[in-house]
Formats: C-alpha cells, structure tokens, sequence
C-alpha cells in the first residue's frame, strides 16, 4: 500500500512538473514570437508603407550570376514595345500603378504610350524563352510623364513615370521600391544593379534571364572627374562603377533599371539611381551615369497624386 502511495505521489509530482515545464516553454516561445514580432513591427513601422525588403541574404551578393525576382528586385520590371513584345528597357515599382523608368526610354525607337506596356513577376525574357511564371503581370501602359528631358549635354532629367490602365497586384515576386527620403551623396556605399541586357546606347545586349552584379556608388566629386558636365555640387546624377572588370554586360543594367542601395538603419533596398547612360568602348571600368532619384521626388509624388489614391514608400 505505502509502495502505492509513493508511486502516486511521483506521478503526480511528475505530470505536475511537466506541466509546469510545458507552461514554461509556452511562456518563452510566446515571449520570443512577441519580440520577434515586435522587431519585425519596429522595422515596418520605419518605413511610410512595405517596400524594399529583402526575402534572400544581403550579404550574398555574386557578380554575373543570373537570379530571380524575389528579395530586392521584386520590384524590377520589363518595359516591352507592345507590338513587337521585345523588351527595350526595365523600371521599376513605385506603387501598384506606377513604374519609374528612364525618360529615353519613353521614347526610343518611336515607342508612345500607345505601344508600351510592362511585364512584372517574370525574371525571364519571354519573348527569346517562352518561360513565365505563376507571378507573371503583363500591363499596358496608360499614361507616361517625362521630366525635362532633352537628352543634351549631361542629359540631366532622365526620368519618367509610366501610369499603369490597371494595377499590379503584389506577391513573391512582385512589390514595390523604396524610395530615398531626401537628398545625400552616397560616394563609397555598394549598391546592386541587375538586368536582361535592354538598350545600352542604343545597342542590345539581351539575355535570358535577369542577371546580377554590384556596383560602387561613386562621391559627387569623383564622379566629376570622370563626367565634367555633372556638377560636383548638388548633382542631379549619380555614377557608379563595376566592381569587376569582367563582368558582364548585362550586369551593368538595363537603361530605366533601378541602382539598389541597402539601408540598414531599416533594412531595406532603397532605388537610388535610374540607369541613363555610359560610354560604349570603356563599359567595364569607366563610370555610368544614373539619374539621382532623390532630386526628383516631388516630380515622382506629383504625377502618383494626380493620377491615383496610391502612395510611394520611403524612410520615416
């Protein structure tokens, strides 16, 4: 009887302890999902809407290698002749119904509103492959909006808004940019471009699938030195050089594309710079122009204001 006893004393004691354990464990798995939770608020809370984050490791950055449309450069777009369905520049996401691209790009090759459309959510050049994804949005373009572009001299204002007939709907593979807050000189910070090749001085370099590299954003005063027409105060441009040599064409971005800067203060990809323009016989080594985003912000807000109840994203 007393051997009993003891026996239900110990499993008493024990279903007790396990109980208490398992209260435990649950306390602590809760209190670590409330704090990851609460990082993860904190760092949206940083920003005025979701953008630019990063699904895939910041850190892994690798030269010429071809990628897909998820992390940062789900907000990556082609922009295609809607007749011929050729790509012939990229842009980039600023709210469901607006893409930021280059302002030649409006107009190369005769393209109008009329004939332009964007293709989201496909890191492949459907047109060369036949390949799309689950994720794939093909969209005409309704309306464009150009800066003061005249492509002469510096061929400053190399900007444009293209206005979607339709929204883009938002998933893995499709997602806004951030854009910058204000204005600031970035010389010495990486950044990541990408690309399919598109028009690069009026010359095609396609390939098959989105590409990857970074590059080196250059200081106002370096990149005067290299383009003396770009002031080195309170430039309008940006340059940025190749890391590497060798890399490939590609890699340099497509004209409209997007420089990607990481901003770890909240984590996120922030498009600074819109592809413009480089010099064809030193493509590798030798700087390429980009126009600086943040210059043109009222610009950018101006057309989303007055043609949608959209909102870009950037830092608070």
């Amino acid at each position: 009887m007393k051997s009993f006893l003891l026996i239900s004393v110990v499993a008493a004691i024990s279903l007790q302890a396990d109980a208490i354990f398992k209260d435990t464990a649950s306390n602590i798995l809760s209190t670590l999902a409330d704090k990851i939770s609460l990082k993860s608020d904190n760092k949206s809370s940083l920003t005025t809407c979701e953008c630019g984050r990063s699904k895939t490791a910041t850190t892994r950055i690798i030269n010429g290698v071809k990628t897909t449309l998820d992390g940062p450069f789900s907000s990556f777009v082609q922009v295609i002749n809607t007749t011929d369905k050729r790509i012939r520049c990229s842009g980039f996401i600023v709210t469901p119904q607006h893409i930021v691209t280059a302002a030649h790009c409006a107009q190369v090759f005769g393209t109008t509103p009329a004939s332009l459309g964007v293709v989201a959510g496909n890191p492949f050049y459907e047109y060369r492959t036949g390949k799309t994804t689950k994720y794939t949005q093909k969209i005409d373009v309704k309306q464009v909006f150009k800066a003061n572009y005249t492509g002469e001299g510096n061929r400053a204002n190399d900007i444009a808004v293209l206005v979607l007939a339709e929204p883009l709907e938002f998933n893995q593979m499709v997602s806004r940019a951030c854009l910058p807050k204000e204005s600031e000189d970035l010389g010495g910070q990486p950044g990541r471009i990408a690309g399919w090749g598109g028009i690069v001085d009026d010359a095609l370099y396609l390939e098959d699938q989105i590409t990857e590299g970074r590059v080196t954003i250059l200081s106002a005063e370096k990149c005067n030195k290299y383009w003396q027409l770009i002031p080195a105060e309170n430039p309008k441009q940006i340059c940025v050089v190749s890391q590497r040599r060798t890399q490939q064409r590609a890699n340099e971005g497509d004209s409209g594309a997007p420089v990607l800067w990481y901003d770890e203060s909240i984590e996120r990809f922030v498009a600074v710079g819109v592809v413009s323009y480089g010099l064809e016989d030193r493509s590798f080594n030798y700087p390429r122009v980009n126009t600086k985003v943040a210059e043109y912000l009222p610009f950018i807000n101006s057309i989303v204001k007055s043609t949608s109840n959209e909102q870009t994203c950037s830092k608070r």
